[in-house]
């Protein structure tokens, strides 16, 4: 098997950096909604002071996830013998995937070509703008790996276009 794309810990970092500062914007949003809450005068207007607490540990909730998530890929960036190869005989694929509140583990998967349905390039968008794009592996069985574009070197696309072509013309 050859090395179809190398793996990207820069890119995955940049990630990782920008889903913690998105984390952070949450964590500032708490801490300014719970001094404005301890601080303010109140009125007999006002709703329970219960109620009002759900709004910082809401936003803490949200921005916990979402700064540990970040922590947690800046860290998986760093797993070793990462990669993405191909050949006549299949796909092997060795990337870190990554769970809740930032823990990952490092896993390998092989297919052979006879157990891939399809290789497809998605891209999500939000309002019609992309916003990212994946390499995903459906397999005959019904299951399927997602890759993320900021896993590996090359885009999404290119890597499609590169296993489809080490597919052997018996298996298309």
């Amino acid at each position: 098997m050859q090395d179809v794309a190398t793996y990207a810990p820069i890119r995955i970092i940049l990630t990782g950096l920008w889903r913690v500062m998105f984390g952070g914007v949450f964590l500032l949003l708490a801490a300014v909604t719970a001094y404005a809450m301890l601080h303010a005068p109140r009125s007999s207007a006002d709703p329970p002071l219960w109620l009002i607490a759900l709004i910082p540990v809401f936003f803490s909730l949200v921005g916990a996830a979402a700064a540990s998530s970040g922590i947690g890929r800046m860290v998986s960036a760093f797993a070793r013998n990462c990669y993405l190869r191909g050949g006549p005989e299949g796909v092997a694929v060795r990337i870190p995937v990554r769970g809740w509140f930032g823990r990952f583990r490092v896993m390998t998967f092989y297919f052979g070509w006879h157990e891939i349905d399809k290789l497809i390039e998605v891209t999500h968008r939000i309002n019609g703008i992309p916003t990212n794009h994946e390499l995903r592996i459906r397999l005959r069985n019904g299951q399927r790996l997602d890759i993320e574009r900021c896993c590996f070197s090359l885009s999404s696309a290119v890597i499609q276009s590169v296993l489809l072509g080490l597919q052997p013309s018996a298996a298309r």
